[in-house]
């Protein structure tokens, strides 16, 4: 079995926002010790309990200070971002560091409507889909997009890609993922359903066996009986 972590950045009580950043690197230091094979880290916006705004930031800084595990975006929330710029820099960022960059694509706002507005300010009015967003960012990535011969995200698109993930909460995601042949990441712990989590993990392996399929869970680490007791 495989595990990974998620990590959302949260400003911890008592420290800065600094110590708080110095934190999540030292967890992801940690994490590549322990022999943790990936470790991503999410985007929020206008939020006061998380830090993490710029997820393609975090990441490249977290590449430099871990040696093995990929380090990816869990995720990136596609409906504030530009497909052909995010393609481009998950392609940059991988070639800094071959063969360890995830790029996890969410759907969710990620944070307040006044952040959400703030985002998309610029946006055009006719927006495309999420699934044809992700469909377009995808191509750009795999080089199979209509104009691939004089539109390209790097000069180089062979020694290097960054493995995608799609994320999601429920079965019509998974089947999406599924059918496009792409990794998917169930955020098991927004809705705790086992019921779902059934559905969704034998759609997505019915329809791609070989995919990489990640149950996101929320898990409590403590010291001893006395502090999970406390915790709980």
């Amino acid at each position: 079995m495989e595990f990974n972590i998620l990590n959302q950045s949260p400003v911890l009580d008592g420290l800065t926002i600094q110590e708080s950043l110095q934190h999540t690197v030292d967890h992801a230091k940690l994490a590549d010790s322990l022999g943790y094979n990936r470790y991503f880290v999410s985007e929020h916006h206008n939020l006061d309990s998380v830090i993490g705004t710029a997820p393609e930031v975090l990441v490249t800084h977290l590449l430099n200070h871990t040696k093995n595990m990929h380090i990816g975006a869990g995720g990136i929330m596609l409906s504030h971002h530009n497909p052909f710029h995010v393609a481009e820099q998950f392609q940059l960022i991988s070639h800094l560091a071959p063969g360890r960059v995830d790029l996890g694509i969410g759907k969710a706002p990620g944070g307040t409507p006044l952040a959400t507005k703030a985002l998309q300010h610029e946006l055009r009015p006719n927006i495309d889909s999420f699934n044809e967003r992700f469909l377009t960012l995808k191509s750009y990535i795999d080089g199979t997009h209509d104009n691939a011969d004089s539109l390209k995200i790097s000069l180089d698109m062979e020694s290097s890609r960054p493995d995608i993930f799609l994320l999601g909460g429920s079965t019509s995601s998974a089947q999406f993922a599924a059918n496009q042949g792409t990794n998917f990441i169930f955020a098991h712990f927004i809705k705790n359903d086992s019921q779902l989590l059934s559905d969704v993990t034998n759609i997505y392996r019915k329809s791609n066996p070989d995919g990489k399929l990640i149950i996101a869970l929320s898990v409590l680490a403590v010291d001893s009986e006395d502090d999970k007791n406390q915790a709980l």
